[in-house]
């Protein structure tokens, strides 16, 4: 079973992508209340989900900056990311993710079709 780790300040997205994966074989760990980006960290620590499913315009931070930090740790680095935003197409924030080699695609929050088979597909 896959652990999916959802980090976003909109606790309704969090919910719909919850309850759209839930027919998944997968596990959905939701981070939605944080203080701050090293409080992000510690979730992803503890709970080494196989794939996070990040925003890119957090309250507290930003999903650029969770991806640096990510790239940082050795334990971290190797986990699949989809970023999933709600602002209008942005090919600057894309250009700054896609050569990324961890991550897995950059995708408006509408696409939930489009994450959800990535996810299931993924390895």
């Amino acid at each position: 079973m896959k652990k999916i780790m959802v980090i976003d300040d909109n606790m309704d997205f969090a919910n719909m992508f919850t309850e759209y994966m839930s027919d998944a074989d997968c596990r959905v760990y939701k981070c939605v209340e944080f203080k701050d980006e090293e409080e992000i960290i510690l979730k992803i620590k503890e709970i080494l989900p196989d794939i996070i499913v990040l925003d890119v315009n957090l309250t507290k931070t930003s999903g650029i900056s969770i991806i640096n930090r990510l790239k940082k740790e050795p334990s971290l680095s190797k986990i699949s990311i989809i970023i999933a935003t709600a602002s209008a197409y942005n090919s600057v924030v894309e250009g700054l993710v896609k050569n990324e080699k961890n991550v897995l695609g950059f995708y408006s929050k509408l696409e939930l079709d489009v994450i959800r088979n990535k996810i299931i597909n993924e390895r």
